[in-house]
């Protein structure tokens, strides 16, 4: 809550470091427990340039201050990255050795970033698109969960090491930029494979006699699970081209494995889901039902039962019938194998845990007797006193 309050306070008017950059500095400490880090010194007070600045938080001199390196590798970070593009001189940021989830952080608009080291982290997702980052020289992401292929960094013309080995990359690398050094660069171990429109180029620039010597060719199986059940992990797979991935399917209680839609191909047998050969990304995706049982509705002469004919009820939950009385009936008896309630004319099952019956009778409503010539005469003359009492009265109450 105190970082909030900080996060919320306005800049003392002797900073000259713009609201944007300090709010994108706070928010990077919210969001990956900056109370937790090893070194947080001075972090959130007023000035992160000031006379004592925030660990790790380097500035531009001069009157107008603004933020060009952050350095916080090996500082215990977690959580998810917060996107850096307001910070528009940044050129180097530092956060490798944590652990930091999720998606990388956004890099768009960063046109003077020159240096992203993110490696050994826990990073997922695709690698973002870079061709806008023209300055940028080192990009270093290997150690984390990437997936997908690697974009087009063909354009970054000052690019000299490109890291992103150890991950989960697929397909093949994009042309080789024209500046990268000689093993510099990694790629493997990754499930990359040749030819791609630039081997000789990474290969020179990996160090290696061929770039996907470490690598083990392949393409990445992606498996998702709707309600009702999940998917054993793992749920990501990169799978060897030609060969099968295999996922165990988990329904929850009194659920079952519905349908399973794979791009990848397969069989279902039981709850285990077998691709085909997999040649290129794929996704597998299941969904699960509850078990149902059959609740059999009925009604005698003298009404209706609705919703009428066969309804199938989720396994432990209770079903709502309306009775209909014809004009002149009302509602008899509900015998039910459900269990359940009979309120007016509603009638609510208990939980429904196998085949059951709800049959509602009716009766003729009792009909109202008609007074007789004599029943007539009396309460016409019982009206008639009350009415020459109450006369009297008022007219006694206006002699006096």
């Amino acid at each position: 809550m105190a970082a909030l309050i900080v996060a919320t306070s306005p800049l003392p008017s002797s900073a000259a470091l713009p609201d944007s950059e300090r709010s994108v500095l706070v928010d990077l400490y919210a969001a990956t427990q900056g109370d937790g880090w090893v070194n947080r010194d001075n972090w959130l007070s007023d000035d992160p340039c000031g006379p004592a600045p925030w660990f790790g938080v380097i500035c531009s001199s001069g009157p107008d201050h603004h933020v060009t390196e952050v350095h916080l590798s090996s500082n215990n970070l977690s959580g998810i990255m917060p996107s850096l593009s307001p910070l528009t001189r940044l050129q180097k940021i530092n956060i490798s050795d944590n652990q930091l989830t999720g998606p990388l952080p956004n890099l768009s608009g960063l046109s003077e970033l020159e240096a992203f080291w993110g490696s050994n982290n826990q990073f997922n997702g695709p690698l973002p698109d870079l061709p806008q980052l023209t300055a940028l020289g080192y990009f270093y992401v290997n150690g984390n969960q990437l997936t997908g292929p690697i974009p087009d960094i063909s354009g970054l013309s000052s690019l000299r090491d490109f890291r992103v080995s150890t991950n989960q990359l697929t397909g093949t690398p994009p042309t080789a930029p024209s500046g990268l050094i000689d093993g510099g660069s990694s790629l493997c171990p990754n499930f990359l494979h040749s030819p791609s429109p630039s081997d000789a180029q990474w290969s020179q620039a990996t160090g290696e006699l061929e770039w996907w010597r470490w690598c083990t060719p392949g393409y990445l199986v992606t498996a998702s699970a709707g309600p009702g059940g999940s998917i054993q992990a793992p749920q990501t797979l990169a799978v060897a081209i030609g060969q099968t991935s295999t996922f165990t399917l988990v329904p929850e209680d009194y659920h079952f494995v519905d349908t399973v839609n794979s791009t990848c191909g397969g069989t279902l047998e039981g709850n285990i889901f077998t691709t085909g050969e997999v040649n290129g990304d794929c996704t597998v995706t299941v969904s699960f039902s509850p078990v149902t049982y059959a609740v059999t509705p009925s009604a005698g002469p003298g009404g209706a039962i609705s919703p009428a004919g066969v309804q199938m009820v989720a396994r432990g939950e209770n079903f709502s019938f309306a009775l209909l009385p014809q004009a002149g009936y009302m509602v008899a008896t509900v015998n039910s194998s459900c269990g359940g309630i009979l309120t007016g004319n509603t009638f609510l099952t208990g939980p429904v845990n196998g085949e059951c019956t709800v049959a509602a009778s009716f009766k003729l409503a009792p009909v109202a007797p008609i007074p007789t010539l004599g029943e007539w005469a009396v309460l016409f003359t019982g009206l008639f006193a009350a009415g020459m009492g109450a006369w009297r009265l008022r007219k006694k109450q206006t002699r006096f």
